[in-house]
């Protein structure tokens, strides 16, 4: 696709407001990898994702969070007190000059302290504002809190997740289903933007968690779809009663085991290697297709069981993903952080980008943006802001400056507006 070169982004013409805790700035950071000039507005202090760990040197310093740098590189960073009528007001100035706002306050909180989006379209009737909260901004959940594991499990995600024989369970701790949100965030931003080219007028984007952790869940609307059929935890395995993940020499590696009708021909490649290797004499005879997984005793499932264990475990993850490669079988390797950071496919993608943050003296390596472009490329941009490191010469500018009416692609268009956008109607 060419290398990452130094072309304005594709969204330079627009300036982003990002209010939003951590519910929210992947949004903004999608945006600022696209080119937006995203300013982050933090309180006094700043904000609490500065708080997290891990720290560069295990400095526990509100300047030093690694989560902070990941979310908020490319961003601009603005100190504001909104509970104050001067913090109040310089926010309406900057809304006058900006084209979206994101925020991840409750609902109501905006409009308790005179922020609201018919307040703030009066500032600025071209402003898109962007909500993400647990559950949206209407209905009988509206005012609940939910941290991710609490949306995974109202999305109806937690039910097909984990062992059959065990309770649902939980895929991460960091904000799965928050990241889920802040990409339909994106998409539903960017939209609203193209509704106000063809209108003049923006709008309010209402994002609820639950709903865009719920549209992740293709496989089970899929399987009703066509089948008529609630898929349960489970229901996706292989009818083996064997693992998916085995140990190998180096780490694990995840192998599929399929036995019965049409085994044969999805074992050939398997089979295949181990003929080549002299290995797995007793599998290599086995009757694949006359094998009938309701029929198996434990011990007949013991008998696949413990050669392939045994096979796997004297070989390294290269060793068996080259075999796989070779010989056409599925095998994969459980990649360790060590293994991502020394792919070679994400180095020829020129994935891992360094920026320099000449505060720490340092240069630190940063996931590369989400995808490649000829012109205008997605790129990471400037290190993550410091606390109010833009405050001066944000406010400073704005108060000297008239409103901004924007690039000229926004000019309203005789064209029919489009229809309200709700969220959940999109996936990411």
């Amino acid at each position: 696709m060419g290398r990452v070169n130094d072309e304005a982004g594709m969204l330079a013409p627009y300036r982003v407001l990002d209010l939003s805790g951590v519910q929210g700035q992947a949004c903004g950071k999608l945006l600022a990898d696209l080119g937006a000039d995203v300013v982050k507005i933090e309180p006094p202090g700043g904000d609490l994702s500065r708080t997290r760990g891990p720290f560069v040197g295990d400095d526990p310093n509100r300047e030093k969070s690694l989560f902070w740098f990941a979310w908020n590189v490319g961003k601009r960073s603005v100190v504001l007190d909104l509970e104050s009528d001067g913090g109040r007001r310089d926010l309406r100035r900057l809304v006058s000059t900006a084209d979206l706002l994101i925020d991840s306050f409750p609902p109501g909180h905006m409009e308790a302290r005179g922020l609201g989006f018919e307040e703030l379209a009066q500032v600025n009737p071209g402003l898109v504002r962007v909500s993400i909260t647990p559950f949206g901004q209407d209905g009988p959940y509206r005012d609940y809190q939910a941290p991710d594991i609490v949306a995974w499990a109202l999305s109806g995600s937690m039910s097909i997740t984990g062992e059959a024989s065990r309770p649902p369970a939980h895929i991460s701790d960091d904000a799965q289903t928050f990241l889920s949100a802040c990409g339909e965030g994106a998409i539903g931003g960017l939209i609203a933007l193209e509704q106000r080219r063809r209108t003049g007028r923006g709008q309010h984007v209402d994002v609820s968690i639950q709903e865009a952790a719920a549209r992740t869940m293709f496989q089970v609307s899929a399987s009703w779809d066509m089948n008529e059929r609630d898929l349960a935890r489970g229901d996706l395995a292989t009818p083996a009663k064997l693992p998916w993940m085995w140990r190998c020499r180096d780490g694990w590696i995840l192998w599929i085991c399929s036995v019965g009708p049409g085994a044969a021909r999805r074992q050939a490649g398997f089979l295949a290697w181990l003929s080549e290797i002299d290995a797995g004499r007793e599998l290599r005879a086995m009757d694949w297709e006359g094998l009938r997984p309701d029929e198996m005793s434990a011990a007949d499932w013991e008998r696949l069981h413990a050669p392939m264990a045994q096979i796997f475990a004297q070989h390294s993850k290269a060793e068996l993903y080259d075999a796989a490669i070779a010989y056409g079988f599925n095998l994969f390797p459980s990649a360790t952080t060590a293994d991502i950071l020394a792919s070679p496919q994400l180095a020829a993608r020129e994935f891992w980008q360094p920026i320099a943050h000449a505060d720490l003296g340092r240069t630190i390596r940063y996931p590369g943006p989400f995808a490649k472009a000829l012109r205008a490329p997605p790129r990471p941009g400037r290190r993550a802001p410091q606390i109010g490191e833009h405050t001066a010469e944000l406010l400073d500018t704005i108060r000297a400056t008239p409103k901004r009416e924007g690039p000229p692609s926004l000019k309203p268009s005789s064209e029919a507006p489009l229809a309200g956008i709700k969220i959940a109607d999109f996936s990411w």
